[in-house]
């Protein structure tokens, strides 16, 4: 029965939302922030242009505005009616009487024409007397000013009208301009004229959004206030005359001089900044909408991603966990992008090479099984040989048989090195000397018909080479290849390092192999039958003990002889 592995994909899908939040939303944000800053700092420059240019066309109007109002008056003083009302005041003349009345009428002709003109005066100073529209009461303060005084300073002169803390001459400032006698140039009289400046600046200041304005002279003296309930709050420093346009907190405080001939005015204006509200608020409402947005996207994208990356990837995991089990079947099917696929294919071979690994390890147990079932039958029982062998010993040596003797303890030391008495692996001079012993029992066959020559290289001696290895390629040279030839043999054992591997030869002048061809062949190749353990026994114990890279050959010739080579790895004992 199967089982279902669940998947929890869950905690993956929120962090990857939330990466992909903090990977869309940094970037963005740092973007918005630059460019609001830079937005911000280009603005308030445009902005300051504005609240100077403003300001400046506002001056202007007013500097237009008094020049009017000076023409105005100055034309009054030289008016042929003030200047005799002026030399007749206070001589109770008929004429005085009429030229009384002119200089009124004229005078309310001229408010009417100007409506930022509060009172108009025509004073004698001569005679103390005076004539104005009396329409504000102005006129004991606007006849205050001191005429003689007046002409030490300059020909007009701006001065505030506000005496006593009156209310009604808030914002009020008076003109004063000299008559003066024609033939003595001396002033006799003087034309004053009471300017609101409210109604001066009213049409100017409705053009932009003024919060305050305020004009003073060099001393802190104010003239004018817009707000006079909130001059405080402006913190306009009346001790600075210089120009200057000042970022303060909310607002802007631009400050430029007015220069009236020889008078000079300080004029201060504050405007409300509300750019920085209105831009944080805009800024606050994309950003909103933008965080919206990428909150949507990310959501929609961790959907997909997991709808076509996570979904595969824990499809993937749960065919794992069946292989975990055993399921080596739980095979990867087609689905997903090109790249999930490729994984899968990728995870399919490996099961195909798990599979084989597990087939090979199998086939190499039996093999190895098999192996050591077939040297087992080559293990006769040591106890019943040995004394079987020692009583011949001593049976020849009874009967003064010395090769006998010689011939049996030869057998035995083959015996115990086939048996394994001395381990599995011995050095190749220690198996030179089985060899040497299994000659022995050759010669008293053979004679001198069988010759070995030893050709050993000295660092390969010590090298360590399975036990029994080259004796029965020895045996078999004899049996199969000098015993049928009916001559003389001889059989060269050679052994060498080369490019760190030991090579191991038997070569012998015999009768040699049948085959198709000759060259170098491997021995499972070929079909022999030998005496003792056997080639393929020494074939197989090759490939158990050191696997495929080492290798047994076989190189014959018909007529000529056999060369048998093993390929080796180098082993040493660590003594």
């Amino acid at each position: 029965m199967k089982t279902r592995v669940p998947i929890r994909l869950g905690s993956f899908q929120s962090r990857l939302l939330l990466y992909l939040l903090l990977v869309g939303s940094i970037p963005l944000l740092c973007a918005i922030l630059v460019f609001y800053r830079q937005a911000g700092t280009y603005a308030q420059k445009e902005l300051a242009a504005y609240v100077q240019q403003s300001h400046e066309q506002m001056l202007l109007a007013l500097k237009r505005a008094l020049n009017e109002i000076d023409h105005t008056a100055r034309n009054m003083a030289n008016d042929y009616a003030v200047q005799r009302y002026l030399d007749l005041a206070g001589t109770r003349d008929p004429e005085e009487r009429g030229l009384k009345d002119y200089i009124d009428a004229s005078l309310r002709q001229q408010m009417n024409q100007a409506k930022f003109i509060a009172d108009w005066c025509v004073a004698s100073h001569v005679a103390g007397y005076a004539i104005c529209t009396n329409e504000s009461g102005l006129q004991g303060y606007l006849l205050a000013s001191d005429g003689a005084a007046m002409l030490k300073k300059s020909e007009r002169l701006l001065e505030s009208a506000d005496a006593g803390g009156r209310a009604d001459l808030t914002n009020i400032v008076k003109m004063t301009i000299p008559v003066y006698d024609r033939r003595t140039s001396a002033v006799k009289g003087t034309v004053v004229a009471a300017i609101n400046l409210s109604r001066v600046l009213a049409e100017s200041q409705s053009r932009w959004p003024l919060d305050n304005h305020l004009l003073y002279d060099a001393k802190g003296s104010v003239f004018y206030q817009m707000k006079p309930a909130r001059a405080e709050e402006s913190q306009v420093d009346l001790r600075r005359t210089e120009p200057y346009v000042l970022f303060r907190e909310s607002e802007i405080v631009s400050q430029k001089k007015l220069s009236l001939d020889e008078t000079e005015w300080i004029s201060a204006v504050t405007v409300k900044d509300g750019f920085s509200t209105s831009a944080f608020r805009g800024l606050r409402d994309t950003l909103i909408a933008i965080f919206a947005v990428l909150v949507v996207l990310s959501l929609m994208s961790s959907i997909i991603f997991s709808r076509y990356i996570t979904k595969p990837l824990g499809h993937l995991r749960g065919l794992m966990k069946r292989a975990e089990l055993g399921d080596l079947k739980a095979y990867w099917v087609a689905r997903g992008t090109q790249e999930m696929n490729d994984l899968g294919e990728s995870y399919n071979q490996m099961l195909n090479r798990v599979e084989e690994l597990i087939k090979q390890v199998k086939r190499e147990e039996a093999l190895k099984k098999e192996a050591e079932i077939e040297a087992l039958q080559y293990q006769l029982n040591p106890h019943f040989l040995y004394n079987t062998l020692n009583t011949i010993k001593w049976v020849a040596k009874l009967h003064k048989t010395p090769q006998i003797s010689e011939v049996v303890s030869a057998l035995v030391r083959l015996l115990q090195a086939s048996l394994g008495k001395k381990g599995d692996f011995l050095e190749i001079r220690e198996e030179i000397g089985l060899i040497k012993d299994y000659m022995e029992i050759q010669n008293f066959r053979y004679g001198d018909k069988v010759k070995l020559v030893y050709d050993i290289d000295p660092f390969a001696a010590r090298c360590l080479v399975p036990r029994m290895i080259l004796q029965p390629l020895v045996e078999n040279a004899i049996i199969h290849g000098i015993e049928p030839s009916g001559r003389d043999g001889l059989i060269t054992i050679r052994a060498w390092i080369e490019r760190d591997i030991l090579f191991c030869q038997v070569e012998d002048n015999g009768v040699g192999i049948q085959q198709e061809s000759g060259g170098l062949t491997e021995a499972r190749e070929l079909k022999e039958r030998m005496s003792g353990i056997g080639m393929r026994h020494i074939r197989e114990k090759i490939k158990l003990y050191y696997g495929d890279d080492y290798k047994m050959y076989v190189t014959s010739k018909e007529r000529q002889g056999t060369t048998v080579r093993l390929t080796l790895p180098i082993h040493r004992n660590e003594g």
